[in-house]
Order: C-alpha cells, then structure tokens, then sequence
C-alpha cells in the first residue's frame, strides 16, 4: 500500500477516536488524487450539523492535520452516513424537476441559495442566490437587483 495512504488511515483514525466518534470509519484509496473517509455512526448529526456546515469543518480540519504529513497534493471528501450523497441526489432530482417545470411553463425559475453549496470544494458548481433560469437564452442569467 501506498505510504501516504497509511499516513492517512492513522490520522483519520486517531482523529475520530480522539473525538470520540463511535461506529465504522471507512477510509478508501486515492483516487484522481483524492481520499474518501465515509463514517458510519449511530449519532450522525453531530457530525454533519445545520446543513452540513460541522461536516464541512470538520473535513477542512482534517486536510489541515493531513498537510502536515503529506507533501503533495491531495484532496479530503468526508461523508458521514452518505449525507452527501443523499444530498447530490435530492439536489439533481431537484434541478430535473425545475428544469421540466421550466421546459413546460416557459417560465423563469429562482433558484434559492445553499450555504453549503457555496464552498470551495462544491461539486455542483452551483452559484449564490439570484440565479434563475432563462428558457429563451437556454443559459443561467443572473436576476436584476430590484435595489
């Protein structure tokens, strides 16, 4: 096994247990430079928080930590019982959703904003609140300001 990879099993692992976090901690090998660490516990929230946010944090502390060890590249996706994943899917069966609404009413469609999804490492690429699909221009325009 690769020694970065063992690096990060020990610290993953170390850092859970110094958190206390009881259940499995699954910590997969890099692909496209990148390590999946997925929890499986019986007290998730306390992992994920409001919308997310802890499970962000704490995912960024973990780079953080894991920098020091590593002298190269690489990138931390944390989930704790496949929150995220749960959460890619609602989200893309919400965008087929509003874009067959749109497709049908040729009306333009708000998108709210997400705080989690306005950070860095957003998979989705989704931008801030005021975004809206326009059906004439086939193309997301950014909404006037009524200020």
């Amino acid at each position: 096994m690769d020694e970065n990879f063992e690096k990060v099993k020990k610290e993953v692992d170390q850092f859970f247990t110094l958190l206390g976090v009881e259940g499995q901690i699954e910590i997969l090998p890099p692909k496209d430079s990148t390590y999946f660490v997925n929890i499986k516990t019986d007290d998730p929230q306390s992992l994920i928080g409001e919308k997310g946010e802890t499970l962000f944090e704490i995912q960024h502390l973990l780079k953080a930590i894991l920098k020091r060890k590593i002298n190269e590249n690489f990138y931390i996706d944390l989930d704790v019982n496949d929150y995220k994943k749960k959460k890619i899917k609602y989200l893309k069966d919400l965008a087929k959703e509003i874009a067959d609404e749109v497709a049908l009413t040729k009306k333009e469609k708000i998108l709210t904003s997400n705080a989690s999804l306005r950070k860095k490492n957003n998979s989705f690429g989704i931008s801030p609140k005021n975004r809206c699909y326009n059906p004439k221009h086939r193309s997301r325009t950014r909404k006037k300001s009524s200020n």
